[in-house]
């Protein structure tokens, strides 16, 4: 798979949306994120090296190292390491080691480790985790293992296994 790394807010507008391979995001603060516009279905995205991103379209989106993701669009998200990741609309989010999840509306999360979960709307939440506290809102369900602190609002399903 071709892979391109970027810098710059330019170097990423310059992307074709419809180009095939792996774009490596290696910029971008909490006060100026890099912005990733545009469709790229063709491409995953890396947010890397304690970089901040905020997804407007539909993207795949792969964070490590502390990054920051904010996901406005239809995108799936993974998180690694401790990246943070809001994702709304009907996006999907897989948090691993000690990451932080909130996800509104439709959203799938699945979450590991030290994870703090907070889902809203008709969201779906299977997490094990280690002491976390996990708060589910209106139709959602929640599946939990291993000392976790659960609130469930509205019609919620929560089954809890402490191992």
């Amino acid at each position: 798979m071709e892979s391109i790394k970027v810098t710059s807010q330019n170097q990423l507008d310059e992307l074709p949306t419809n180009y095939i391979g792996r774009i490596c995001v290696c910029f971008g603060t909490p006060i100026n994120p890099a912005i990733i516009r545009g469709e790229h279905k063709y491409a995953a995205i890396l947010v890397a090296g304690n970089s901040c991103a905020v997804v407007m379209g539909d993207a795949h989106i792969i964070a490590r190292d502390s990054s920051s993701v904010v996901v406005l669009g239809g995108s799936t998200v993974a998180a690694h390491n401790s990246s943070h990741v809001e994702a709304r609309d009907v996006s999907s989010v897989v948090a691993f080691d000690y990451s932080t999840v909130v996800a509104w509306d439709s959203s799938h999360v699945e979450a590991r480790g030290h994870v703090c979960v907070d889902a809203r709307d008709y969201s779906e939440i299977n997490v094990v985790t280690l002491g976390n506290a996990v708060v589910a809102r209106d139709n959602s369900k929640v599946e939990a293992w291993s000392g976790n602190n659960i609130t469930a609002l509205g019609n919620a399903t929560v089954l809890y296994f402490d191992l």
